[in-house]
Formats: structure tokens, C-alpha cells, sequence
């Protein structure tokens, strides 16, 4: 396990600061060279980090970029830095110090959703958008980083890890009948029919290669190729 990302985001009502903490201890058993939270009226957003690369040393994760009204919080050691910064006009004293994930913004406030397509390397992200009042996010394509969720049409809850999720009272441990018998019946499972379905019922996930947006209690999923730079 790297880093792990948590977050809790309510159409109408400010997230219970509880709720979070809870997701967040959830997480206490896995080793971190730091933990922080971030919470604005209805978000809620934590990073479990661990300083992987010399630039994530220090990061503040979750980050708000007071200008541009955009939160992230990701697990992500994206390859292609260099030509991002190029693409971006990044001057080059900043290139050193600056850290994945804002890079990943700064991207976003470029490309918005088409985003992903120009990022090569492993990630799990989710993006803020109180402009927009919208949350995005995105697994990488080879799905080298996992990236859980919970929604209902007033709730949603997100994690790299299964186990804090199951930390929300509103969040049921009801096994996946129908995925249960699926993984029983093939003898070498590579894959599953639904590649967003768990052996929980209330879980599902982000399959690879895919970006997720809730906006207005409603999820979509879509599939993204990757840009050759």
C-alpha cells in the first residue's frame, strides 16, 4: 500500500466531522509519514500519505487552491512531469518543489475532465470543484492504484481502502451474492462482467482507466483512452 486517500461529500448537509475522523482511523493501522484532513460545508477529504518521491516530501495533502477553488487529495507518482510542466508553461525554480498532486490540478484548471488523458504514471485522485460544486476523480489506466466508493442520491464516500468505508453508519456489510457466485464459478478470475462491483453490495469501484463525477447526487462513469505525448 502507498498513500490513501478518504472523503465524504453531501448534496445537501455539511459532512458530521465524526464521520470522517472515523474513516480516517480506519487507516491508522497502515504506516504514514503523515496524515491530514481537509473540510469546506459538505466535503470532507483526508490523505494517509507516505513520502514516496523527493517531491512529495512535506506535501500538504489535502491541497486547496485558494484561486482557483479546486481541493485534491491523491495517491499518484505520475511519469511524465516534464512534459506536463512543458505543456503548462511551469517555470522551472517550481518544477523541483512542486508535488504530484498539484500538478494534477493545475492540469485540471487546463483540461478539466479531459485531464487523464494527458497523465501517464500510477493514480487515484479526487478533485473538488466548488465552482462547479462537483466532485471528480480518476484511476489510472492500468489500475495500479484502487479507488473504492459508496453513493446514494444525498451521499457519497470514497477510499482507497474498502475498510474505512465500512466505518459509515449509512453503509451496510451486506456481501455481493451476485459477485460472490461470479468469483466461485471462474476457476481463474482475471476479470469480472462488472468491473465496478464488490464482494460488498453498498461498495463499488472506479475499474481502471476510468473517470468518476458526482454532481447533483448523480455518479457517471466513463472510460478514457490515453493521449500519446
Amino acid at each position: 500500500m502507498m498513500s490513501a486517500i478518504a472523503g465524504i461529500y453531501n448534496v445537501k448537509e455539511p459532512v458530521p466531522h465524526h464521520f470522517g475522523q472515523q474513516m480516517m482511523q480506519a487507516l491508522r493501522k497502515y504506516p504514514a509519514d503523515d496524515v491530514q484532513i481537509w473540510n469546506q460545508e459538505n466535503v470532507f477529504l483526508g490523505c494517509h500519505a507516505q513520502w514516496i518521491t523527493p517531491e512529495s516530501i512535506g506535501e500538504q495533502l489535502p491541497f486547496y487552491d485558494y484561486e482557483r477553488q479546486l481541493a485534491i487529495t491523491s495517491d499518484a507518482m505520475i511519469d511524465n512531469r516534464d512534459e506536463l510542466f512543458d505543456r503548462l508553461g511551469v517555470h522551472y525554480e517550481e518544477r523541483k518543489i512542486m508535488p504530484d498532486s498539484q500538478l494534477i490540478l493545475l492540469a485540471y484548471s487546463k483540461w478539466g475532465e479531459e485531464v487523464v488523458k494527458y497523465l501517464i504514471g500510477d493514480f487515484a485522485f479526487m478533485i473538488w470543484d466548488r465552482k462547479k460544486q462537483k466532485l471528480f476523480g480518476a484511476r489510472d489506466f492500468s489500475g495500479a492504484r484502487t479507488l473504492y466508493y459508496y453513493q446514494n442520491d444525498q451521499q457519497f464516500a470514497f477510499c482507497t481502502v474498502m475498510e474505512p468505508l465500512l466505518k459509515l453508519p449509512y453503509i451496510k456489510k451486506q456481501l455481493n451474492e451476485e459477485w460472490l457466485a461470479e468469483y466461485l464459478a471462474i476457476s481463474i478470475m482475471l476479470d469480472v462482467v462488472d468491473a465496478s462491483k464488490t464482494i460488498i453490495k453498498d461498495i463499488e469501484q472506479v475499474p481502471p482507466s476510468h473517470t468518476i463525477t458526482v454532481m447533483d447526487g448523480k455518479v457517471t462513469l466513463s472510460r478514457y483512452q490515453v493521449l500519446s505525448l
